[in-house]
């Protein structure tokens, strides 16, 4: 479902999209076959676009400014509060990165982890909230 979700036709950021086409009367695991199917096929027609959006959705993780069109949240006040928040952990990740290169290979897991995420939000839908692991209670 998140696959399609990221990669139909009418998404054209790479965040959530929730595009459904016309569908048979199916159950939960045929309709999640049935949409990976069409998105794998979406991609394959138009390996351009997947890129492109693939780029979107690289912009979208790594961008310190909310990714909302939405009046109810994109104000200024909240993107200022993004910024703040964000902004000075991505600094201290890059200066992190740029100074920890010479022990690369003792870091070769963490830096694996830190490209899966980033990895499957360039598959799948690509979120500011999935930046950040949550606590569930």
């Amino acid at each position: 479902m998140f696959l399609w979700e990221g990669n139909n036709p009418q998404n054209l950021t790479g965040g959530p999209n929730h595009y459904l086409p016309d569908l048979p009367v199916m159950d939960e695991i045929q309709l999640d076959r049935y949409l990976k199917e069409q998105a794998v096929q979406t991609i394959k027609n138009d390996p351009k676009r997947s890129f492109i959006l693939s780029f979107n959705k690289f912009k979208r993780f790594w961008n310190v400014k909310l990714n909302t069109e939405d009046s109810e949240y994109a104000s200024k006040r909240n993107n200022l509060l993004s910024i703040l928040s964000f902004g000075p952990i991505l600094l201290l990740f890059i200066l992190g990165l740029i100074i920890s290169f010479r022990y690369r290979k003792k870091l070769i897991f963490l830096y694996s982890i830190i490209f899966y995420t980033m990895l499957m939000n360039l598959i799948f839908v690509s979120s500011l909230r999935y930046r950040f692991p949550r606590n569930r209670i």
